[in-house]
């Protein structure tokens, strides 16, 4: 047992927000959701194990539609 005297510090959580229609979390919130979805992003290749990227780059819609043709059974892996 060891004889060592610990402080463990004291538990403080986050503000819990409201999210109400109209409120400056829901206006952030939806703000941060439009700039992702107009974001490019890169999804590697994985050929024999091995990962292989283009200089191409792929909208979240054009993922989402990916993700809805495989339905969900393959993996898609994407490197941000």
């Amino acid at each position: 047992m060891s004889k060592a005297i610990s402080q463990v510090p004291f538990a403080v959580n986050e503000p819990v927000n409201s999210y109400v229609p109209g409120s400056p979390e829901v206006k952030s919130l939806i703000a941060t959701y439009k700039k992702m979805w107009a974001e490019k992003i890169e999804i590697p290749m994985f050929i024999n194990g091995k990962e292989v990227k283009t200089d191409e780059k792929f909208s979240f819609s054009l993922l989402r539609i990916m993700l809805m043709i495989s339905g969900f059974t393959t993996r898609v892996r994407c490197s941000m």
